[in-house]
């Protein structure tokens, strides 16, 4: 896989937007890069989770992951984070590089990389995973037992790929917000390189 971004020569003039973007992400797909660049949603956790399947389909070769997002869904984002883990264990190497910020559920997500790089002046954020419950007593105690299940899985995680103990971040996870830089970051565990 080259680091080169590849060109795409147009004929006539530029293409409708939705055209050129297909054409991007086409292109992009041929160099084996996916782009999230967004909250996660159901709806581009759906299209990362495709491109991925599709690519580990087409080829064990590496395939790299550019990542800025400000966090969003636990659930869509685990599907990122257990299709990303499922393809290393199949022997596909995949690279997340962050740039600009990996807050929150996005964090978590690179921690499935087998690579996980940063941008120098790329941002981190963690903390505990929240929610908005509603409904009657059993249906909300229903809720924050399932929550406080979820948030330790993620927790989990954190520990696992920076190699500390789960007290050890639990000691920063209530906080409300923990911002790090990418040297932050680093000495933390959570990446496993600075690039430039």
């Amino acid at each position: 896989m080259t680091d080169e971004l590849p060109c795409v020569e147009l004929e006539c003039g530029t293409p409708p937007r939705g055209m050129l973007e297909d054409l991007i992400s086409a292109q992009l797909l041929k160099s084996r890069l996916i782009i999230l660049n967004e909250e996660i949603d159901e709806e581009n956790a759906k299209n990362v989770v495709r491109q991925l399947i599709y690519l580990a389909c087409l080829s064990n070769e590496p395939i790299k992951i550019i990542l800025n997002s400000v966090g969003g869904e636990v659930y869509k984002g685990l599907l990122i984070y257990n299709t990303i883990k499922d393809l290393v264990q199949k022997g596909i190497e995949v690279t997340i590089e962050v740039r600009g910020l990996g807050a929150s559920m996005a964090c978590v997500i690179v921690q499935a990389a087998t690579k996980r790089l940063a941008s120098r002046r790329t941002r981190f954020l963690i903390h505990e995973v929240s929610s908005i419950a509603w409904g009657r007593t059993s249906e909300v105690q229903e809720q924050a037992d399932e929550l406080r299940k979820v948030n330790d899985l993620c927790k989990d995680i954190l520990a696992e790929r920076s190699k500390k103990t789960a007290e050890e971040i639990e000691k920063i996870w209530h906080k409300k917000d923990v911002w790090m830089s990418a040297e932050e970051t680093l000495e933390f565990g959570l990446i496993d390189e600075i690039v430039d």
